[in-house]
Formats: structure tokens, sequence, C-alpha cells
């Protein structure tokens, strides 16, 4: 996690750890790793309100603070190195789990054979994952965040098992096999500040050939009231110049056409603010046979 702004910090004190808490086992390790973050007093009494609950939900707790900020790759790389069970998730800050959820990926990750990573549908994101089925949250109120867990336990009884193969999945919210970090490694930290290293992952295990998955049944929102995204909005011309530089390495590494990266953003756009070639076309048959409004 990375706090600049006071914002930042609300969701992961009213919807991250909370909703990581209702999912946790003492068969878990969680590892969370702030990556030198500004607000660093505000960011540990946070930590510290959770950490004796974080402790007796989890069989391992561990808080870690980078002694400069190394990026998503960077940070997320040191967690991986850390974390001692055969699979990894890796999680964004900014989302909320329903119950059952991380379950249910992993689930996904161990009974699909070759699978690498698995991924859920949400409702924010520039990818396949991304759908309007649920309206965003209009705050943090107990009703909206019981909202999310009603919308989740409809999709998982209403679609059933419903796993899809996919190209590339977005790195909020990842499921990683063990299998495949021992063969590919870890993620690239040239791609600074993060953007483009999950697509990076994404194309290493297709080409040593693994499985991409999205779990259609299983949902995380991302980002809450204000929308994902936000660690990269505390810095928007950092992130705008990281967008281009870091697309420019991608093509370069895996010797695609830029125009290609080009297409890719466009239909992230479109997947985001239309709702169009995203994974809504395979829900909405179930919608319409039964499932309830999500604001029911």
């Amino acid at each position: 996690m990375y706090n600049a702004r006071p914002e930042v910090l609300e969701v992961i004190e009213r919807l991250f750890l909370p909703s990581l808490i209702r999912n946790a086992s003492s068969e878990l390790q969680f590892i969370l790793l702030d990556d030198a973050s500004p607000l660093r007093e505000e960011t540990e009494r946070v930590v510290a309100r959770f950490a004796s609950e974080l402790r007796a939900a989890f069989g391992d707790f561990q808080f870690l603070r980078n002694p400069q900020n190394l990026g998503f790759a960077g940070s997320y790389n040191r967690g991986m190195r850390r974390a001692e069970g055969e699979h990894v998730v890796l999680l964004n800050d900014d989302v909320y789990l329903p119950r059952g959820s991380l379950g249910s990926l992993l689930e996904v990750l161990r009974s699909e054979p070759g699978a690498g990573l698995v991924g859920p549908v949400t409702n924010w994101v520039c990818g396949y994952q991304n759908t309007h089925l649920f309206p965003r949250l209009r705050d943090f109120s107990p009703s909206e965040l019981e909202r999310i867990e009603r919308f989740a336990e409809r999709l998982r009884r209403c679609v059933g098992r419903c796993v899809i193969a996919v190209p590339r999945l977005i790195g909020f919210c990842l499921a990683i096999s063990g299998d495949l970090i021992r063969d590919i490694g870890y993620l690239d930290e040239s791609f600074a500040h993060g953007l483009y290293e999950d697509d990076d992952y994404c194309l290493r295990a297709r080409k040593a050939g693994y499985r991409i998955l999205l779990d259609a049944s299983t949902f995380v929102e991302h980002g809450g009231p204000r929308g994902g995204g936000m660690s990269f909005r505390q810095h928007v011309l950092k992130t705008l110049a990281a967008a281009f530089a870091n697309g420019a390495r991608l093509a370069k590494k895996h010797d695609l056409p830029l125009s290609a990266l080009i297409r890719q953003s466009v239909e992230g756009f479109v997947q985001f603010f239309l709702d169009r070639n995203t994974v809504t076309a395979r829900l909405r048959p179930y919608w319409e046979n039964g499932m309830e409004d999500a604001d029911a």
C-alpha cells in the first residue's frame, strides 16, 4: 500500500482490512507491505488498530515497511519472497473481498489443470473482467457493504462454477500458482511505478504454457466510492509517464507492435466506460433467468 492522501487510508480502514479478516483462515499467511507511504504515522495507526484481529485470524501476519518506494512490482516481489504457502494472492489495498471470494479463487487455481493465474469479476478495471452489473458504491455505509455481499452471493448461486480462459488479467487481485512462480520467477521490477507489470507476467505465463483464468462466479469490489487506482491518481503525471515508458518497454521485451498496445488500451477504455466486450455478456443470461438486481 502507498498512502499519500487520507482518502486512500479510509478505503484500507473501512473496506480492505475488514473484508480481509472475514476471509481469513489459520491456514493462510497475510503479508502487508507499506511502500514508504508519506503518511507513515497515519498508516501505522490504522494497521495497529487491526493488528490483534489480523494475528488472531491468520496463521501468520507480517507488516513490512519498505525503506524506500519500490513501486507495485518491487513491493509485491518482496512479499512473494517472504510468503511460505504453495500459492500467492496479490491484492491491491483498495479492494473489498466478499465472504468466500479468496477461497473461491484459490479453489479454481488448485483444481483447474494448468492454471497459472486466476482473477475475479470486478467493477473497476480496463479489461474483460469489468462489469457494470454492479453499480459503484455510494459510500461506506453498512447497507452499501451488504450490497456487495448480496451481489457476490447471487453471482455465485446463479452462475455456479464458471471458469473462462482469457489472455490477460488485471493485477488488482491475482491468484498465482506456486508452480508458475518457480518456473518464470517474479514480477519484472523494470516496470517502474506500476502499469504493464501484470501484462508482462500474463505474457510470460502464457509462453510457459500456463492457463490464465477468470473465475466468473467470484466478484471482488474495486475502489470503493471513489473508484479504483487511487494510488496512481495520487501522482497523475508520474502515472502518465510510466504508462508511456512501460508500454514501450513491454512492446520491446515481447516483440509486440506498439499498435497492438494502443488497440488494447482503446479496448480497455471501451470495456470500462461502455461495458462492451466484457464478461457481462456471459453473465447477463443468468441475470435474465431470475437473478435479482444488485440493488434489491
